[in-house]
């Protein structure tokens, strides 16, 4: 089954933690997290961080012993376990992590007034339709997330960045099983919908937990 752990940041800018807690990862996570000029920035890369030391952690694993290297897309990976999968997404002051042994893709977003413009320029017809279709402002802010955290999940774990267009392919969020296919792999989807944020996850396999793990600091 699919991992999912999420960390609420804002303790993390309290200097002396941030401090501390940074100096607990690798050096790659450390000049990750160190390369943001933003405070928030940083603060979010560290918490994506410490939910990948977490999630490690309950693999018998250190965050802090791991080699990482890059896909062609610039997707992350360990060198010496390339069967443990991980996808990394923040947003505000909320991190999100998620593990599996296939490949898997998380986005997560706070949900507020969009520019609708984007929907027009990326997102398919039937996806636009299903966004258009809210009346309320509020409602229509809701469903254009839900459709992009879906299409940024899949993207991730197809492992193709912004190298494949949002056209090219449809997600449609009220299915209660939703799945996509990509070449010959079958890739299967859950969102999360709660305290203002709509966190999305793709993977190969169907199982996922009903809520994520909340971490703290």
């Amino acid at each position: 089954m699919t991992k999912i752990y999420m960390l609420n940041t804002e303790p993390l800018n309290e200097p002396g933690l941030f401090s501390s807690k940074l100096k607990s990862l690798s050096v790659f996570r450390q000049e990750k997290a160190m390369s943001f000029r933003n405070k928030n920035d940083r603060v979010l890369s560290l918490g994506a961080g410490l939910l990948i030391e977490h999630g490690l952690k309950r693999l018998g694993l250190n965050e802090k012993d791991m080699r990482y290297g890059m896909s062609e897309y610039g997707k992350p990976y360990f060198m010496d376990y390339p069967e443990i999968k991980f996808s990394v997404s923040h947003c505000r002051d909320m991190a999100v992590c998620a593990f599996s042994e296939l490949s898997v893709g998380c986005d997560a977003e706070i949900v507020r007034i969009p520019d609708f413009n984007v929907a027009e320029k990326f997102f398919s017809e039937a996806e636009k339709e299903y966004v258009f279709d809210h009346s309320d402002e509020t409602e229509r802010a809701r469903a254009f997330f839900k459709i992009w955290t879906l299409k940024e999940s899949f993207v991730k774990a197809v492992g193709c960045g912004l190298s494949m267009p949002f056209k090219e392919f449809s997600v449609e969020p009220d299915k209660l099983s939703l799945t996509c296919r990509h070449k010959t792999k079958k890739y299967y989807f859950k969102e999360y919908d709660f305290g203002g944020y709509i966190t999305a996850c793709c993977c190969e396999e169907p199982k996922f937990p009903e809520a994520p793990q909340f971490v703290s600091v």
